[in-house]
């Protein structure tokens, strides 16, 4: 079944009608999610909703300041910086788990979506729930998703491709992606580990997308991504190898090939 999407954002007009509605969306928003966030541009905490304190041993006012990203796992941090430019290039994202910090050692994948509003000061409204293996299926519009990476499958995204293409006009670009190693590399891991390295690999090449759902699963260790100029597909490359080499129990380097 298809993840609900938090409430829409809060449309902006003045005064006490701005603090009106986004009361609203903070009502709404937390009939989805179990926490709320609210962040500036320069990634600083400036609202908390919920039970932050049994994660992270701050109240919501404690974490009032605090950058954002002090409260994600160190693994995890790049890919939140790249799920907040698809926030701040696309208006909003959508279903995606992070890994936050829990109190000790303890790691907590978060699902969350949300919106960069610009009329409410460039901040990001975040509402976010703990975590839920991600199922693939059959989206609203009927194009099926894998289980596990929550990619398209190579039917389906050549369903939407024209349309994706299109929409970016000249700023859009196709990349294949090719990691040879990777059933070598699954036939090392367990069931587990396979699951949770198709949903980080899948979520990075979601995060990279023009729309933040522009990726999808060709084959094993086969992909492909529509981007905009501003994505280094080199850094893409670097940043998959890392993730592949951290679930790897040999640690071995794959071989990460993009053709643009």
């Amino acid at each position: 079944m298809q993840t609900p999407s938090p409430a829409t954002p809060p449309k902006v007009t003045g005064g006490a009608d701005l603090k009106a509605e986004r009361d609203r969306f903070v009502a709404m928003s937390f009939c989805w999610a179990d926490f709320l966030l609210e962040v500036d541009l320069e990634e600083r905490i400036v609202f908390a909703g919920g039970p932050w304190q049994g994660i992270t041993g701050k109240t919501t006012d404690e974490l009032k300041g605090v950058p954002l990203l002090d409260l994600v796992h160190d693994e995890d941090v790049e890919l939140m910086r790249s799920l907040l430019g698809v926030a701040r290039r696309q208006g909003r994202i959508e279903d995606v788990d992070i890994r936050f910090k829990g109190r000790g050692q303890m790691q907590l994948p978060i699902g969350f979506a949300g919106y960069f509003l610009e009329d409410l000061g460039n901040h990001y409204f975040l509402a976010m729930r703990m975590s839920r293996q991600p199922g693939g299926g059959i989206t609203p519009k009927g194009r099926e998703k894998k289980a596990g990476s929550n990619l398209y499958d190579a039917k389906s995204f050549a369903d939407v491709l024209g349309g994706k293409l299109k929409a970016g006009a000249e700023d859009s670009h196709l990349t294949l992606i090719n990691i040879p190693g990777m059933a070598e590399l699954k036939a090392r891991l367990g069931d587990d580990d396979q699951a949770e390295l198709d949903k980080v690999l899948g979520t990075y090449l979601r995060a990279n997308s023009v729309d933040g759902d522009s990726a999808a699963e060709l084959d094993a260790g086969k992909y492909t991504i529509v981007h905009g100029d501003d994505i280094n597909v080199g850094h893409l490359e670097t940043q998959l190898a890392d993730v592949a080499k951290k679930f790897d129990p040999e640690h071995q380097h794959l071989e990460v090939l993009a053709a643009t």
